[in-house]
């Protein structure tokens, strides 16, 4: 096919340019294709324990099990009779600073967090399984 160049024409690229298209997974060699594979699996783990062990997670984590303690602090209480209607349980804001600040922000990062780690995870499987197709054609 013929081109056309209207006007001076300088270097476009410092090398060869080529239009080959992408390289497909059975193009690869078979070691190659296992030290993809072995890459996007740890890859993939590497998602998932970001996506379980995190800030957010810690910090529910912690508040639960302090809302773990009131509640059986609370129940031995009233189950050996000392707590009755003259005794106060917690104060209202503090009920409502744990609510915030205990549940809700914690969960709002842990979403983000997932959302974020779940492209990755995605993306890691359509790659592995690609990889164990092109394996499997051969």
């Amino acid at each position: 096919m013929d081109q056309i160049f209207r006007g001076t024409v300088g270097q476009v690229a410092g090398g060869h340019i080529n239009n080959y298209g992408p390289i497909t997974w059975d193009q690869l060699p078979t070691e190659e294709l296992y030290r993809q594979r072995q890459r996007y699996r740890s890859l993939l783990w590497a998602a998932r324990r970001r996506m379980l062990f995190n800030l957010p997670n810690l910090i529910s984590a912690v508040t639960m099990l302090g809302a773990l303690v009131y509640a059986l602090y609370s129940l031995t209480q009233l189950m050996s009779g000392q707590l009755d209607a003259d005794t106060k349980g917690a104060p209202i804001w503090a009920i409502i600073s744990y609510a915030i600040f205990g549940i809700g922000l914690p969960v709002h990062f842990s979403i983000k967090a997932r959302d974020r780690e779940a492209a990755i995870i995605s993306d890691c499987r359509a790659h592995l399984r690609a990889i164990d197709i092109a394996l499997n054609r051969r």
